[in-house]
Order: C-alpha cells, then sequence, then structure tokens
C-alpha cells in the first residue's frame, strides 16, 4: 500500500515534531503516533526517498549495577 499525501504530512510533522523534543523516532513510534496503514518496510522506504535517514536500533542488554556484581 502506498503512502497517501496526508499521510505524508502527518509523519512529517510528527517526526520534526519528535526531533526537536530530542527524542528517538521509531517506526512504531510513527504507526502508533499516526495511526498509518503501511509496512514497516513501505515507511523505510518512504523515509528514504524523503532524504531522511534511518538506522537500525542497537541490540543491547541493559545491565545495573545489580546485575554486573
Amino acid at each position: 500500500m502506498k503512502i497517501k499525501k496526508p499521510d505524508a504530512l502527518n509523519i512529517k510533522r510528527m517526526m520534526s515534531k519528535e526531533a526537536d523534543q530530542h527524542h528517538i523516532i521509531t517506526c512504531t513510534k510513527v504507526f502508533q503516533l499516526t495511526n498509518i496503514d503501511v509496512s514497516r518496510r513501505t515507511l523505510n522506504n518512504w523515509i528514504l526517498r524523503n532524504d531522511m535517514e534511518y538506522g537500525k536500533a542497537s541490540q543491547q542488554i541493559v545491565l545495573s549495577k545489580k546485575h554486573k556484581s
């Protein structure tokens, strides 16, 4: 399914608002805040075509000081 123009504007607004607040923007967050009905791959391709960047989040196990000791 293709991203329609109103949805694209909604995504751009949401992403710039989140970036201004220094929040991390994920595909899941985009889907939750914009209620669009497209696949993750479609969203990633749209981001690339619109001169934005995305990257895979690092998969690190976060350990507390208690766990480390």
